[in-house]
């Protein structure tokens, strides 16, 4: 895998520039939540021309289709992650039920218990989300069935499968999504600039992780 190639193809496209603007204008709507999925969409279409062997940027000429790609990626993500938040949320409701009801000892343990189980699963969530997103990426590029997807058995033979590729592709995740991270944390200072920035980056990893998976695709063997 040429993964220098994933963060720097984009600058290679004659319009790459227009096309990474109207990918900043999405994410800035994102703020809206609606126009988020078509960002996971716009990473969908990145791998599939990868994998074709073609790394220059889709053009922005079907968000429909992008916007309903992302759908099926992310309600999936949602549904595999579900357990992870659907505990804490359980307890912290169990917290307020029981502090209204007199009892605060049991209150506070409970709602302890919540924010202990919450920092946990958003960290598991963190990490399922990059390893499971590569795969349910290359599995509906591969397949174009949303139910596809819920194919348990499929899914762990893709991951075993696929596994180094997957594991390159979880470090590149974290990275980006750690230097983002502290980029906005540092302009935070200045008020909603950090979140806008933050808004305003993302396109760029969607991008690079969207390369990453299309040459996973062209390389493992569940795939290819």
């Amino acid at each position: 895998m040429d993964l220098g190639r994933a963060f720097t193809f984009m600058l290679d496209d004659e319009d790459g520039l227009g096309k990474v603007l109207i990918a900043v204008l999405v994410s800035l709507a994102g703020i809206f939540i609606l126009p988020l999925p078509i960002l996971t969409g716009y990473m969908v279409a990145v791998a599939r021309r990868v994998k074709q062997g073609d790394d220059s940027l889709p053009p922005w000429d079907d968000f429909v289709r992008y916007w309903l790609d992302g759908v099926v990626i992310t309600v999936a993500m949602m549904v595999y992650t579900l357990p992870f938040w659907l505990v804490p949320g359980a307890l912290f409701i169990g917290a307020l039920l029981t502090g209204g009801a007199g009892s605060q000892d049991l209150a506070d343990t409970l709602l302890l218990g919540s924010m202990a189980l919450s920092c946990l699963s958003t960290l598991v969530w963190v990490v399922l989300s990059l390893l499971l997103g590569p795969v349910l990426t290359l599995m509906y590029i591969q397949e174009g069935r949303f139910a596809a997807l819920f194919q348990v058995g499929r899914v762990m033979r893709f991951i075993r499968a696929c596994f180094p590729w997957l594991l390159q592709a979880l470090g590149i995740g974290l990275v980006l999504g750690f230097v983002i991270g502290v980029i906005g944390t540092v302009f935070g200072i200045i008020p909603c600039l950090g979140w806008l920035l933050m808004f305003a980056l993302t396109p760029y990893p969607v991008m690079v992780m969207g390369h990453v998976y299309g040459q996973i695709a062209r390389q493992c063997p569940a795939v290819a």
